[in-house]
């Protein structure tokens, strides 16, 4: 146990000296994941809270990163706002990884008519840029989290049916897998016991960087207000909110900024070790 924990603490300290500012990236990331969680009970003040007296008031022992144009605490609301966008995002990508992820695994192990008609619907929605498709679904279908959720899911879905249906046509092609096929290994047995074991790591690494641009979408359609909706607290409805103020009151719009930049950071950093350690 003691040798166990002393090499923990080398480790730590390695990484340290080696790589202060993935350190120092992935903590933040921590933190405001943490904090965003958290919301509910670590909040100052629920988000929708207004201090008419205290409109556009400067950091402060009360409000610790000021306050928006209606009197509305930025800290509390910045927290909020991370735990919505970060739901949405999450749930976005298990969702395509589920969906997508599996149509690509069985496309790329059976082949034949299943995966040429998979690839076909699959370059017809990568034929669209990423975005571009996000805006004209929440466009059609309308804003709210449901809709902003099912359109990012259709958007990045085909990414995860490509990624994963290129890696299981190489591993197929591997020793270890004519080896369990010869020894009698079955469909279902190669796939849940060799495949799936093969593309986690890479599967882990792509959710790390996805994780970054599915904030970003988020923010985007925000920021043009096709997002989060009124008065759901949003980072990139925060930032078009506090824009017509930047020059009077800069602090409401650099927060929202510095939430949205550590956060997306923070995940290609944790991305970028993941494929260190995963797939050295």
């Amino acid at each position: 146990m003691n040798k166990f924990k002393e090499l923990s603490l080398e480790s730590l300290n390695f990484w340290v000296r080696s790589y202060p500012f993935k350190v120092i990236n992935i903590s933040l990331l921590v933190v405001i994941v943490a904090a965003s969680a958290l919301a509910p009970w670590l909040a100052p003040l629920p988000p929708d809270s207004q201090d008419l007296g205290q409109i556009l008031a400067l950091p402060s022992r009360e409000h610790l990163l000021g306050t928006d144009f209606l009197g509305r605490d930025i800290l509390s609301r910045l927290m909020w706002a991370g735990r919505i966008s970060l739901t949405i995002a999450t749930l976005v990508l298990l969702l395509s990884l589920l969906l997508g992820g599996t149509v690509g695994l069985f496309a790329g192990f059976y082949g034949g008519w299943f995966d040429e008609i998979a690839m076909r619907g699959v370059d017809l929605l990568l034929s669209i840029p990423t975005l571009i498709l996000a805006l004209a679904l929440v466009g059609s279908l309308g804003t709210g989290l449901q809709h902003l959720t099912l359109a990012l899911t259709v958007s990045w879905l085909p990414h995860y049916t490509r990624l994963v249906r290129s890696r299981v046509i190489i591993i197929k092609k591997q020793d270890f897998i004519t080896a369990a096929v010869a020894l009698g290994g079955g469909g279902w047995y190669l796939l849940w016991h060799h495949y799936l074991p093969a593309l986690l790591g890479l599967v882990v690494v792509q959710l790390g960087l996805d994780m970054g641009a599915v904030l970003l979408a988020i923010a985007g359609l925000g920021f043009i207000g096709l997002g989060v909706q009124p008065p759901m607290p949003e980072w990139g409805t925060m930032l078009v909110d506090a824009r017509p103020l930047m020059q009077v009151a800069p602090h409401i719009v650099i927060a929202p900024g510095l939430a949205i930049f550590f956060t997306v950071l923070g995940f290609h950093t944790l991305s970028e070790v993941l494929e260190n350690w995963l797939e050295p």
